[in-house]
């Protein structure tokens, strides 16, 4: 797509060069080649042809048209047409372009042009290449000034009438320009110098502040995108300007406005008339403009005038509010000196003090008191940050408390601000410019965001103290040279890091294989004790009553042979066999009931009372309560340890009636075990531990303990035994040490 509207562009600069190669070769009757037949092309009406897009404009069509020339250009390259539908502006395509129209075409002369169509600044227009002159006809009526239309641009190259202030009036070589004002908008009236008669301007002398009726074609002010912005109305005759109410005052007796109240509320409309006001200059451009202040207000006025004002001077000014900036300034004015003074007063305030009574006024939808600051002479000091000198200025970005200024000093001043280096602190003084944006309130209120302020010579900047020799470059070189040295010597430190990880990894695993290894040695010595204790308390003993047996029966059979004796012993020491068969099986199977083999808690130790419980007389009762299959397995595979022991113990040693275990994991206590017998149960005091090779309570505490928890056992002889458990926090006991933990589960 990039690459095709570069060829159509090239394709139409290529056709407008051969139009006008062909119009310089064959003079300007020959009509344009460009119509489809080969011969002239169609008569249009204006309007057709100017409804055209611009995009269409610049395809260089062939176009022909007739209208009569409302105003032409006195170079005579140019001019307006306008026919019964609208108007247009037609530009010569020969090169040169001078006196390319006839000089017997005039305004009020019809003529038919034949060319292409070109997209102009504003509106389209036709570059022709043939004019033929068909005589003297009538103007159009003017179109009498509708607002919208004509502050719009929509009645260009059509003859109007509008009706307006004159504001001002300014003499530019070969024309003069006048500035209007009506419905409170500005207007520019061009008239050029040939087409008036000699005393023409005498007479626009005497029109500022008079109320004049303009006739002329509406032209149009408008930027390099073709965008309108202000209109223009070419007036070509002395008769189409007609005076209809001379001014009301002299202008130093119009009405008179304070500075603050140029633009304020009046119960009757602004009518675009001169005002007056008066204030101290605080700064002037003799011809140009100046700066009033009265009081803590001030504001620009513009003015032709060559008095000599200076600053001090109070000062009086005739001219017309313009309102199209942030705040209201006085235009075209006329001036008088009314008592010179000696230097104007400076007001010292900081810039942050300037916005925050602005922002307040803003915010309480009020005026700024005791001013808004706007045009008036300030001073305050700053740190100087950055500066840029040109030949047209010299800018200084001041930071002064937390704004940044931006202070300017118009015109080439080559020694100005040398010996100021970035960081250097300075008082400044100069006039305050806001840049305003809109408030995000309700008010429709504007607030300065940042201010310039406006130097009047290099006077006006001191240096208090010199920047420091740290300035930012050097600041950059020394933290650029930091920079390197800290890369080297991260990289050294890297290097460092990973030698000492190396180490350390090396030596956590010589030490985890030490602990490993000692954990490893010390679980096996507590297994041994623990299965001694276990084969002591059950086998032997089995085994030594099997032999006591055995050993009665051969005694009576010795004795008495075939007596019952005989019979009786073999028997019991039979029973007995079976019972250390089932000892022995119990004891087999608690070694490897450790692991829950994916079974949960609750499921673990129902089978593990059902196992216990088998081929026993007493009567087996389990009771668990709270979410048991939320505790982590390490915890379940010990307390199912505790719990096997403790049902051992009671069906070996106590000849229990009835056992009950209770397991309880939602309850205020973490998670609590009990299992109770009404077995014959035993002196606490006089019970045997490890030294006399009982080992069964110490080692379940020890279990206990390894998981931060508690074991009480309560008994006496006769009245049964109970052995309560309990672990206060399950997740504690969980991440247990890799030492602890081992021995946990073994």
């Amino acid at each position: 797509m990039v690459m095709e509207n570069h060829r159509l562009f090239h394709m139409r600069l290529i056709l407008r060069g051969v139009i006008a190669i062909a119009a310089a070769c064959a003079g300007l009757c020959v009509p344009h080649a460009g119509a489809a037949d080969g011969g002239a092309p169609d008569l249009l009406p204006i309007a057709k042809v100017k409804a055209t897009s611009a995009t269409l404009a610049g395809d260089a069509r062939a176009v022909r048209v007739r209208g009569v020339v409302n105003w032409r250009y006195p170079a005579g390259n140019a001019m307006f047409l306008q026919d019964d539908s609208d108007g247009m502006f037609a530009v010569c395509a020969a090169e040169p372009k001078q006196h390319c129209i006839p000089d017997d075409v005039v305004v009020g002369t019809e003529v038919e042009i034949e060319g292409v169509m070109a997209p102009s600044g504003f509106a389209p227009n036709i570059r022709f290449t043939s004019l033929r002159s068909l005589g003297q006809r009538p103007l159009p009526e003017p179109v009498v000034q509708d607002p919208a239309r004509f502050f719009s641009g929509a009645d260009d190259s059509r003859l109007i009438a509008v009706k307006g202030i004159v504001r001002g009036v300014y003499d530019e070589k070969n024309r003069w320009r006048l500035v209007a004002e009506t419905d409170l908008r500005t207007f520019d009236v061009e008239i050029y110098k040939a087409a008036m008669p000699a005393d023409f301007g005498e007479t626009l002398d005497t029109l500022p502040d008079s109320v004049v009726r303009f006739v002329g074609v509406a032209a149009t002010a408008y930027n390099p995108r073709g965008e309108f912005l202000w209109p223009r109305v070419c007036v070509s005759k002395s008769e189409w300007l007609t005076v209809i109410e001379p001014a009301k005052h002299e202008p130093f007796a119009s009405p008179y406005v304070p500075i603050d109240a140029l633009a304020r509320y009046r119960p009757d409309p602004p009518t675009g008339h001169r005002i007056r006001t008066a204030g101290t200059v605080v700064h002037a451009v003799p011809g140009k403009s100046f700066f009033l202040q009265d009081g803590y207000c001030g504001t620009l006025v513009r003015t032709q005038s060559k008095a000599a004002v200076q600053p001090g001077d109070r000062v009086e000014a005739a001219g017309f509010v313009d309102r199209r900036g942030p705040v209201a300034c006085l235009n075209d004015a006329v001036i008088r000196v009314i008592a010179s003074g000696a230097s104007p007063q400076v007001i010292p305030i900081a810039p942050d003090a300037i916005i925050a009574v602005q922002d307040m006024a803003v915010t309480r939808g009020v005026m700024a008191d005791p001013g808004d600051y706007e045009g008036c002479l300030v001073q305050f000091p700053a740190q100087l940050l950055e500066k840029k000198v040109s030949n047209e200025a010299t800018t200084l970005f001041l930071l002064a408390g937390n704004t940044t200024v931006a202070a300017i000093l118009d015109g080439d001043n080559p020694g100005f601000a040398k010996e100021l280096a970035v960081g250097s602190d300075v008082s400044v003084t100069g006039i305050v410019q806001g840049l305003y944006e809109q408030a995000p309130t309700r008010f429709p209120l504007n607030r300065p965001s940042r201010f310039t302020l406006l130097l009047r010579s290099p006077a006006d900047v001191r240096l208090v103290r010199a920047a420091s020799w740290w300035t930012r470059q050097r600041l950059a070189i020394a933290a650029g040279g930091l920079a390197v040295l800290a890369v080297a010597a991260a990289g050294w430190a890297g290097i460092l890091r990973r030698e000492v990880r190396r180490q350390t990894a090396i030596a956590v695993e010589q030490e985890t294989a030490r602990r490993e290894a000692a954990a490893e040695y010390e679980a096996t010595l507590r297994e041994r004790s623990r299965l001694a204790a276990n084969l002591h308390d059950t086998i032997l003993q089995t085994v030594t009553g099997i032999g006591f047996q055995l050993k009665a029966g051969i005694g009576s059979h010795e004795a008495a042979p075939g007596t019952q004796s005989l019979l009786d012993h073999v028997t019991l020491a039979h029973k007995m066999v079976d019972h250390a068969t089932s000892q022995l099986r119990g004891t087999v199977w608690s070694l490897r009931s450790l692991p829950l083999d994916g079974s949960s808690f609750s499921e673990a130790l129902t089978a593990l009372v059902r196992r216990l419980g088998e081929g026993q007389e007493a009567r087996i009762s389990l009771s668990v309560s709270g979410n048991a299959d939320d505790v982590p397995d390490i915890v379940a595979g010990n307390l199912l340890l505790v719990i096997q022991e403790a049902f051992h113990n009671a069906l070996m040693h106590a000849a229990p009636r009835q056992i009950s275990v209770r397991v309880d994991c939602g309850g205020p206590a973490g998670i609590a075990i009990e299992i109770h017998d009404d077995g014959s149960g035993f002196d606490l005091a006089a019970r045997g531990g490890p030294s006399t090779g009982h080992f069964g309570l110490e080692g379940m505490r020890e279990r206990m303990e390894r998981l931060h928890g508690t074991l009480v056992v309560e008994s006496r002889p006769g009245g049964g035994t109970t052995v309560r458990g309990s672990i206060a926090d399950a997740a504690r006991a969980y991440h247990l040490p890799d030492r602890a933990m081992g021995e946990a589960v073994r």
